[in-house]
């Protein structure tokens, strides 16, 4: 139900052509030709790699150079990106050492070569990366700020160790099929240099997904992390739909949870705006408190609804249909305390209504059009109306599905706008921008002027308001959460982002300050770079002895987390020296069969060019 390209399409479109690139080397194999192949295939993998090792460093700061003696302080996952990533830059520097003669022209080269295929699949993974990256923004200071409300969801461990693995994995596959051309007869003592640096590149290809492979048996990415990774889209507004009066079910489904995913996106700038913006107004505010609460009780008709048409009474689906209605209704009867809160309340902003009370209305008017049977209803008819007869609502599963997926995805909305509105009115509170009319107070209020900043109780008592809303409709969110896992909607990939983001354990920026002189400077840039947790051991159990401020544990955390910044590490060593020999387990994989170490794959290098590699790299 979302027509904006997303990741997965460029991950699938790169692995098809990947795919023919396969099939074409396996017919090609006997061919005479081999000069001609080893030098195509080292150009559409130099590309490839390329791209790989862009997105590898995306994961990883490019300097991360740690030694032996802090290795134990990481996770698998955290030896195993920096490996990987060191392995693909190798093997970039051999393609392009291998690459410095005479280039094939795409014009020159059949539409089904293997450089063809090869530099397809590199343009399909450098979209797929661009489309990533939209989510982000550069900051003024140079940090990267997130745009959207997935940008914390690709920044989260799960999602960062599910992208890592795809990227290695077409890589050391693609590495693994590009070795067999330097067996091909045909080639000329003048290639061989290039047939060398060719094999060496695809070992270190293997290398890196043998290190990927080695950390996912030790602590694997579940399957529906890399279905959340696929379902992440480009960073565009869905267009606001508009209702024509003869949409079906399944129409108006799409149309609400598009409306949905608007007012979540128009509710992330009310908190940073909330002290000056004229969008923080009683006027906006009650709107979308009320807009709230229909919401809510339509969500509740079709709950109830369901629950009455597709399945036996008493049965595990039919009660938890009818305890989600439950929880949706008492989060109505909050919201409507939210909209009068206001009725002797303002703020200084004149009556306007914000882009998130707008989306809000329209969510309640979409959803009204699916619980009520008038093709024609609108929000002024109010809710005394017929329902939609329940063998319209849900005619088949899949429309039961659709409405499940609606109601899920209105639960989430709400929430995030209780969460919103909670927060901009306490900054509106805290800049003087809550009023009275000074006739509103009791006589021990001496005020000679019509309005006056409301008093602190009031403010105290909206404030309190709004949070009750917020928990009620958080806990509405997680019944849904249950039910859409319950039906396998599509929706529950909401919860796999909800769940990718909630930290799992204590941050190690956290901290106190740090006292080795050398890694002090570097505390403050780190409090804004990336995840700590993602590389670093977790904290010890409470009757473990706990890491002190300048240990060696906060050293790592503090002094290496940092992206694109030199750390006071020892100078750097190759792949071989940092980490251990890395032996794939015995498994089919194309990758495991060949039991690659990383020292193998500098070993076949030889002694001179692995000092000559030191010295580009």
């Amino acid at each position: 139900m979302n027509s904006r390209a997303t990741f997965g399409d460029f991950i699938r479109a790169a692995d098809q052509h990947l795919d023919e690139a396969f099939v074409e080397l396996a017919v090609i194999r006997t061919t005479t030709d081999g000069g001609t192949l080893v030098r195509e295939a080292t150009a559409g993998l130099r590309r490839l790699v390329t791209v790989l090792e862009r997105c590898a460093r995306d994961l990883t700061p490019a300097d991360w150079q740690v030694p032996e003696r802090y290795r134990p302080l990481l996770t698998a996952w955290g030896r195993a990106s920096i490996q990987a990533r060191e392995a693909l830059s190798h093997s970039a520097a051999l393609l392009r050492a291998a690459g410095s003669g005479q280039e094939p022209r795409a014009d020159d080269t059949e539409p089904g070569s293997i450089y063809r295929r090869l530099e397809s699949a590199a343009r399909e993974l450098s979209i797929g990366r661009d489309l990533l990256g939209t989510h982000f923004a550069t900051g003024i200071d140079g940090s990267r700020q997130g745009r959207s409300e997935w940008a914390p969801v690709i920044d989260s461990d799960p999602v960062s160790r599910a992208l890592m693995a795809e990227i290695v994995s077409l890589g050391a596959m693609t590495g693994s099929h590009c070795a067999r051309l330097t067996w091909i007869s045909g080639g000329t003592p003048e290639t061989a240099p290039a047939r060398q640096r060719l094999s060496a590149a695809c070992h270190w290809l293997m290398a890196a997904g043998c290190a990927i492979q080695s950390a996912d048996q030790a602590d694997s990415v579940p399957r529906d992390t890399h279905e959340l990774l696929h379902a992440i889209p480009v960073n565009a507004e869905p267009e606001r739909p508009v209702l024509r009066g003869d949409e079906t079910v399944t129409e108006l489904c799409e149309g609400a949870i598009a409306i949905a995913e608007r007012a979540r996106r128009a509710s992330r700038a009310l908190v940073r705006d909330a002290a000056w913006s004229p969008a923080t107004s009683g006027t906006s505010l009650r709107h979308a408190a009320a807009a709230c609460a229909a919401t809510s009780y339509h969500c509740e008709i079709l709950l109830r609804t369901l629950a009455g048409q597709q399945f036996p009474e008493r049965s595990q689906l039919h009660d938890q249909l009818l305890g989600s209605a439950d929880t949706v209704r008492n989060a109505r009867a909050t919201w409507l305390k939210a909209a009068h809160s206001w009725d002797q309340m303002f703020t200084d902003a004149p009556k306007v209504t914000s882009r998130a009370a707008a989306d809000t209305a329209d969510l309640a008017y979409w959803t009204g059009r699916l619980a009520f049977a008038d093709a024609e209803w609108t929000l002024s008819r109010g809710p005394s109306q017929a329902i939609r007869p329940p063998e319209s609502l849900a005619a088949n599963p899949e429309d039961a599905r659709c409405v499940i997926a609606t109601v899920h995805h209105a639960c989430e909305t709400i929430t995030r706008l209780a969460g919103s509105d909670y927060q901009q009115i306490q900054v509106a509170a805290r800049a003087g921008r809550l009023l009275v009319t000074t006739r509103s107070l009791d006589e021990s209020y001496d005020i000679p002027h019509p309005i006056t900043r409301a008093p602190a109780h009031r403010v105290d008592a909206v404030i309190a308001t709004y949070g009750d809303a917020e928990a009620v409709s958080r806990t509405a969110t997680t019944v849904m959460d249950q039910l859409a896992a319950t039906t396998g909607t599509a929706s529950r990939l909401l919860t796999a982002a909800r769940n990718a983001i909630a930290p799992t354990h204590g941050d190690a920026q956290n901290t106190a300050e740090v006292r080795d002189p050398q890694v002090a400077p570097l505390a403050r840039e780190v409090e804004s770079a990336g995840s700590a947790q993602r590389f670093v051991r977790p904290p010890p159990a409470a009757e473990d002895t706990p890491l002190q401020p300048g240990t060696a544990a906060r050293r790592l955390a503090r002094g290496v987390i940092g992206p694109n910044r030199e750390p006071p590490l020892p100078q750097r060593q190759s792949a071989c020296e940092v980490g251990e020999p890395i032996v794939a387990a015995p498994t089919s994989d194309a990758i495991a069969d060949r039991h690659i170490r990383i020292d193998a794959a500098a070993r076949s290098l030889g002694a001179s060019r692995s000092k000559e590699l030191e010295l580009e790299l």
